[in-house]
């Protein structure tokens, strides 16, 4: 079962490290399903940032080894911004 959380109460706790990979973010208003693109993790989100906040603590802990490879710079992660962006808009 997946664990809802308010988006105010997720980024005090994605802040204060507390914010563990299983937990969906939720809010208010029109929010749309988004599954992460490494794996099938799903979060809730109303925009692109909102989706990414949501999965940073989860790419940190379950994608370590994409997030600190060193060989990743700006212009791999343009073309991934610009596909995920293009992935959320036609969610």
């Amino acid at each position: 079962m997946t664990k809802r959380i308010p988006v105010l109460q997720a980024i005090i706790d994605l802040v204060l490290g507390r914010y563990p990979a299983e937990f969906v973010i939720t809010g208010y208003g029109q929010m749309k399903t988004l599954k992460c693109d490494l794996c099938d993790v799903m979060a809730e989100r109303e925009t692109f940032e909102d989706w990414m906040a949501a999965l940073r603590p989860h790419y940190m802990e379950a994608h370590a080894d994409v997030m600190n490879d060193p060989r990743k710079g700006k212009e791999e992660m343009e073309p991934w911004m610009a596909e995920n962006r293009a992935r959320s808009d036609a969610a």
